[in-house]
């Protein structure tokens, strides 16, 4: 796709809220920018989501649209957020409209729901799911979206559930995770490099059991490793 002879897709992009689900979004771009096969870019998100610094900070064209938290919990907070999707949509299908992307990838996030459904008539969509279990954004956006990619084959099953075009990709990776230096990462930290290191990392629902499991763990692993934990923004 560098020959010049192909033309270069504009992409929109919708996600957000957390970290998991902005940076895949950015692996993909990288690979896209790589391979010289992408042209305009588009990133819709919240306000107050990570995303936008991100975005920004990657040269993406970032717009902020009213958004609403999908809650499984009751929350006086829900009839609010409620009433913002629906104008979410409205100014997601505007901007989509304006743009005419080739394409529109949802990464997640409650934040991607309002461009997902505005997408219909517009362009076809790809929801990517970074987690092992479909989170709920996802299962509604898995019914309106053209494919539902996942990234584990053990998802496939539950996924064709809720969509008829189903695809097992993996999770996007940015290609600067490759490039670390062992050494470095050791001093940085401040790691006796003659002793075991683990590396605790976790998102979405997955991420407090894993902090609390080894917040009551640590005693007894640093009689044995050294621990770096990252948790949080």
């Amino acid at each position: 796709m560098t020959d010049g002879s192909a033309r270069r897709v504009k992409i929109a992009i919708a996600g957000g809220g957390t970290g998991g689900h902005v940076l895949p979004a950015i692996a993909v771009v990288n690979e896209l920018r790589r391979r010289d096969a992408i042209g305009d870019l588009l990133w819709i998100g919240s306000e107050t989501g990570v995303e936008r610094d991100v975005a920004l900070s990657a040269g993406i064209p970032f717009v902020a649209i009213p958004t609403g938290k999908l809650r499984r919990y009751f929350s006086l907070q829900t009839g609010v957020d409620a009433a913002r999707v629906p104008l979410g949509i409205i100014r997601a299908r505007r901007l989509l409209r304006q743009f005419r992307p080739d394409a529109l990838f949802s990464t997640g996030g409650f934040v991607s729901v309002p461009s997902v459904l505005a997408a219909r008539g517009i362009a076809p969509v790809l929801t990517h799911e970074q987690t092992a279990i479909l989170g709920l954004a996802n299962r509604i956006n898995a019914r309106f979206a053209t494919t539902l990619a996942v990234s584990y084959a053990e998802t496939e099953a539950v996924a064709r559930r809720h969509s008829r075009s189903v695809a097992v990709t993996g999770n996007p990776v940015r290609a600067s995770l490759r490039a670390g230096d062992h050494a470095q990462g050791f001093g940085r930290w401040g790691f006796d490099p003659n002793l075991p290191l683990i590396y605790v990392t976790g998102g979405a629902r997955g991420a407090s059991p894993i902090n609390q499991r080894v917040a009551s763990l640590l005693p007894d692993l640093l009689e044995r490793a050294q621990l770096l934990h990252q948790t949080g923004p």
